[in-house]
């Protein structure tokens, strides 16, 4: 079950040996203020720190009319599109063509973006595209084409109704992340905010906790070992094994 906020503030509190509080969120206690506060910037150095799968999502574009105003390149068709409000980075090489024939370049480099724009240079096909703010521009769109790619939300918390959003707000809003690695940084920078001696020990603590999450998250993967069907094995036989 997940913590709240409310709960994860007062594990930090228990842990370091002060009195836990009814409340925070809202609280006009410069103390609690603090706390949220620091609980929100730990929430985003949690979020900036690793390519979470849990917020990973897919977005899908399609290529349509530019409601009859001609576009810079004169296609009529529309060049840039607004990216999910809650894009926070693109997953690298995660850019397909619908049907998966073509990987699409994107984020294509800012030389390469206008050596295709100025130069008459073609290399043929190749749908490519750019992150401009919060758009997604597209070089000289195809009406029809569509593409698939997929980006971490920047929202690691959600309210106690389910929205998702990106800072704590209220005291029963959640953590979608580990909460433990949370509650680790909160307690290193509320220790050092407040001059603890523990704080670098805190410190250190948060940083293994945070090593142990990215691992699960990442999952295991048997180096040699047998191959989950046999078969494939003995299928290429000869068989030498390459680590000799």
């Amino acid at each position: 079950m997940s913590l709240n906020l409310k709960q994860i503030l007062n594990s930090v509190l228990g842990e370091s040996g002060f009195l836990e509080k009814t409340a925070f969120a809202g609280s006009s206690d410069s103390d609690d203020k603090q706390m949220v506060a620091i609980a929100n910037r730990m929430a985003t150095s949690v979020l900036e720190f690793y390519n979470w799968s849990t917020l990973i999502n897919d977005f899908s574009l399609t290529i349509t009319t530019n409601g009859g105003t001609m576009t810079d390149d004169g296609s009529g068709t529309k060049t840039s599109y607004a990216l999910p409000a809650d894009f926070s980075n693109l997953i690298p090489d995660s850019a397909w063509e619908v049907d998966g024939s073509r990987r699409i370049e994107l984020p294509t480099s800012q030389s390469r973006w206008y050596m295709y724009k100025f130069s008459a240079y073609s290399d043929g096909g190749t749908i490519r595209a750019r992150i401009m703010g919060d758009q997604i521009e597209v070089y000289n769109p195809q009406l029809g084409d569509s593409f698939n790619l997929a980006y971490i939300s920047e929202y690691p918390v959600v309210s106690a109704g389910g929205v998702p959003q990106k800072y704590f707000v209220q005291d029963d809003d959640l953590f979608v992340l580990d909460e433990e690695v949370l509650i680790k940084g909160i307690q290193w920078k509320w220790g050092h905010a407040k001059m603890m001696p523990q704080w670098q020990d805190w410190k250190q603590d948060y940083l293994s906790d945070m090593n142990a999450a990215i691992g699960r998250d990442t999952g295991g993967r048997t180096i040699g070992g047998m191959a989950q069907d046999q078969s494939l094995i003995e299928s290429r036989q000869p068989y030498y094994p390459l680590y000799r």
